[in-house]
């Protein structure tokens, strides 16, 4: 059995070991979270990123499979998650129908 007291532990109060019959409870403190994992996955999407405004999909979606949106959002990086995700869905984008000036519109912000 766990108890996690996330924030202020004074604001929990006192525990002590008896507080509960039949168990004897003591204090653990987790260790710190690990840092996010390097830059590497930044500059992955930006490197994506680059490759998609220039109308190059192909290299936009290999660079992409680097990257695993599930491990992302289990880090807590959603921001970045939704960066690769959306450039996934871009740079499926089929070739033929598309000018290579669209892509650099979109990338920039510009309507198409």
């Amino acid at each position: 059995m766990a108890v996690l007291i996330d924030g202020d532990r004074a604001a929990a109060g006192s525990i002590t070991p008896a507080a509960v019959e039949g168990l004897e409870l003591h204090e653990v403190a987790l260790p710190n979270p690990s840092p996010p994992a390097g830059d590497d996955r930044s500059a992955i999407v930006a490197s994506a990123r680059t490759a998609f405004a220039n109308g190059d999909f192909s290299v936009c979606r290999s660079k992409l499979e680097a990257l695993d949106p599930k491990r992302l959002l289990a880090d807590g990086d959603r921001t970045l998650a939704g960066r690769a995700l959306a450039l996934q869905t871009a740079c499926t984008w089929p070739n033929s129908t598309v000018s290579t000036a669209a892509p650099k519109r979109i990338a920039l912000g510009l309507s198409s």
